[in-house]
C-alpha cells in the first residue's frame, strides 16, 4: 500500500500548500505580498541550493548500508559493512548543517546587496529573517533523505507532506491574531522546515537507533564519500530550481514588487495543469522500471501512452476552469485585487498543460537509469525562459513571464522527448489521447462565451460538467480498449487497491 499512501499524502500536502499560500495572498494586497514573496523566493531557492544533492546522496547510500551492501547506483563510493547506517545520517546532518549556515549567512550578510539589486528596499528587513528558511530546509533535507530510505512511506508522507503544513497553518492563523500579515507569512514559511525537521528527526532517531546504535564520532571519511557523491547530484538540482523559480526573480530585477505580487499570486496556482501528472509518479515509476529492465518496451509504450491519456483525460477539466474563467477563479481562491494577473493564469494553465501532454516523460527517463537526460534537457530550457524574460518582462510585464516559462517547459520536454524516442522509440502520443479532448474542449470553450460565472459554487459547477463532458467523450470518441484494463491491473499490482468494479464497467465500453 505504499505507493497508494505517497499517492494520498502528496495530494494533500499540495492542497494543505496552496490553502496556505491563498490564505497569505487573502490577507495582503498585490504590492506588499510582493515584497514578501520577492524576499522568501531568494531564500527558498537558496535553501534548496544549499541541500548539494545531500538528500538524495543520503538516501542511496543509507540504503546501500542498511542492506549490508554497495549500492549498484554508486559503484564508485565503495560503501562497504564497515559503514553503519547511522554514520550516514549523521555526516549528512552535519554537511547540510555546515551548507545551510553558508547559504543563511550569505542571505542574511548580502541581504543589502541583494536588495539594490532587485530595486526592492524591502528586502533589507525580509531577508535576515527568512534567511532561518534556508539552514532549516537544508537541515531538513538529509533527514527526510533517511527516512526515505527506510521505506516507511506512512511516516514520510506525514513528516514531509502533511504535518509540516498543518503545523504551519496553525502558526500562521495564531500569528495573524497578533502580528502583522507580513510577519504572519514568513513566520508561516519558516515554520514549515521548523516542523518538518523535527517531526523527520523525531521519526528517524529511534530507526537508526535500532539498526546499530549511535556512537559519539563522526567518521571523516563517511563524510567525505557522502560529499563526493552528493554534489554532482547538485547540479541538475539546481537548474531545475532556478527554471522554476526564475521568473519571480527577474520579476523583482526588471520590475516593480506589484507586478511579482500579481504573478506569485498565481504561479502555484499553474499547477493545476500537472497536479495529475505528478501525483500519480509513484504509480508510473516502478512500473516502468520493471519493464525497462526486462527490455518490455511495447509493454512500456503502451503503459507510457494509457497513462498519459488517463491524466491529460483528468487534467482537462480543471484545465478548463482555471483558463478560461480566469478572473473569476482569482477572485473566488484569492481576492479581486489580484484579478489584473487573469492573463497570466490563462497562458500558465494552458501552456504548461503542454506537459500533462507528454507524459510522465521524467519518470521514463528516470526508469531508463539515465538521470542526465534531464539535465540536458533543462540546461537549454532554462536558457531559453531566462532569455525571453529579459526580452519580454520590460515590455509585457508578467504576461511576458508567463510566456517564457511556458516556452522554457517546452524547449526541456520536447529535448527529453526527443531522447526517450532515440533511445527506446516509445512516445507517449495516440490518436485516442486527442480525440478525446477535442468535444470537452469545444464544450468549455461555448460556456466561456455563453456563461459568466460568479462566485465558487458556479465554477465548481461547470467544473463538474466538464468531468461529465470528459467521460462521456471518451465512451463516444470510442478512445478505451484493452491497455485502459491492463493499466488498471497494473495499479491494482502496486497499491493493492481493488479496483475489479471499475474495469468491470470499462470493460463495457472498450473497443
Amino acid at each position: 500500500m505504499s505507493a497508494s499512501v505517497m499517492l494520498v499524502g502528496k495530494i494533500l500536502g499540495r492542497a494543505l500548500g496552496l490553502l496556505g499560500l491563498a490564505l497569505i495572498i487573502r490577507s495582503m494586497e498585490p504590492g506588499v505580498f510582493g515584497h514578501v514573496a520577492l524576499a522568501y523566493a531568494v531564500a527558498r531557492a537558496t535553501g534548496q541550493m544549499a541541500r548539494c544533492g545531500l538528500p538524495n546522496g543520503v538516501t542511496r547510500l543509507f540504503s546501500a548500508t542498511a542492506d549490508g551492501g554497495d549500492d549498484d547506483e554508486a559503484p564508485d563510493v565503495n560503501i562497504t559493512d564497515r559503514t553503519a547506517p547511522s554514520d550516514i545520517v549523521r555526516a549528512g546532518i552535519l554537511l547540510t548543517f555546515c551548507t545551510g549556515l553558508i547559504g543563511a549567512l550569505a542571505v542574511y550578510g548580502f541581504s543589502r546587496q541583494i536588495a539594490g539589486l532587485m530595486s526592492d528596499p524591502e528586502l533589507v528587513s525580509l531577508l535576515p529573517v527568512l534567511s532561518l528558511v534556508v539552514i532549516l530546509r537544508a537541515f531538513w533535507g538529509s533527514l527526510d533523505g533517511t527516512l526515505r530510505a527506510t521505506g516507511e512511506s506512512f511516516k514520510t508522507v506525514l513528516a514531509r507532506d502533511i504535518l509540516p503544513k498543518v503545523g504551519a497553518l496553525v502558526v500562521f492563523f495564531v500569528a495573524s491574531m497578533e502580528l502583522s500579515p507580513v510577519w504572519a507569512a514568513m513566520l508561516y514559511w519558516i515554520a514549515i522546515p521548523a516542523v518538518g525537521t523535527v517531526i523527520t528527526a523525531a521519526f528517524v532517531y529511534p530507526i537508526v537507533v535500532d539498526f546499530d546504535g549511535v556512537s559519539d564520532a563522526i567518521d571523516a571519511s563517511v563524510v567525505r564519500k557522502l560529499w563526493s557523491y552528493s554534489w554532482p547530484l547538485a547540479m541538475g538540482s539546481v537548474v531545475f530550481l532556478l527554471l522554476a523559480n526564475l521568473d519571480v526573480l527577474m520579476l523583482g530585477y526588471l520590475s516593480d514588487s506589484v507586478n511579482v505580487g500579481l504573478y506569485r499570486s498565481v504561479q502555484p496556482l499553474q499547477q493545476i495543469s500537472i497536479f495529475v501528472m505528478s501525483s500519480f509518479t509513484f504509480l508510473f515509476l516502478p512500473i516502468a522500471t520493471r519493464l525497462f529492465e526486462n527490455d518490455q518496451l511495447e509493454e512500456l509504450q503502451s503503459l507510457y501512452t494509457v497513462s498519459t491519456k488517463w491524466i491529460t483525460a483528468a487534467t482537462l477539466p480543471l484545465v478548463l476552469v482555471f483558463g478560461l474563467f480566469p478572473a473569476e477563479v482569482i477572485a473566488a481562491l484569492l481576492k479581486p485585487s489580484y484579478t489584473p494577473a487573469a492573463p497570466a493564469l490563462t497562458l500558465l494553465v494552458f501552456g504548461i498543460f503542454g506537459r500533462a501532454l507528454v507524459g510522465l516523460n521524467g519518470d521514463v527517463v528516470q526508469a531508463m537509469n539515465r538521470p542526465k537526460i534531464e539535465l540536458y534537457a533543462a540546461v537549454p530550457g532554462f536558457l531559453a525562459n531566462g532569455l525571453l524574460n529579459f526580452l519580454l518582462i520590460p515590455r509585457y510585464g508578467i504576461v511576458g513571464a508567463a510566456f517564457a516559462t511556458v516556452v522554457g517547459y517546452a524547449v526541456y520536454n520536447a529535448i527529453e522527448l526527443g531522447e526517450i524516442y532515440r533511445s527506446t522509440g516509445i512516445h507517449p502520443f495516440s490518436g485516442r489521447l486527442f480525440r478525446q479532448l477535442v468535444p470537452t474542449a469545444a464544450f468549455g470553450l461555448a460556456c466561456r462565451w455563453l456563461i459568466e460565472p460568479t462566485g465558487l459554487p458556479l465554477l465548481i459547477a461547470i467544473g463538474g460538467c466538464f468531468v461529465v463532458v470528459q467521460l462521456l467523450s471518451m465512451v463516444f470518441t470510442r478512445s478505451l480498449d484493452s491497455a485502459d484494463i491492463e493499466l488498471l491491473r497494473q495499479v491494482e499490482s502496486s497499491t493493492g487497491l481493488e479496483l475489479a468494479p471499475v474495469r468491470t464497467f470499462l470493460n463495457q465500453y472498450v473497443v
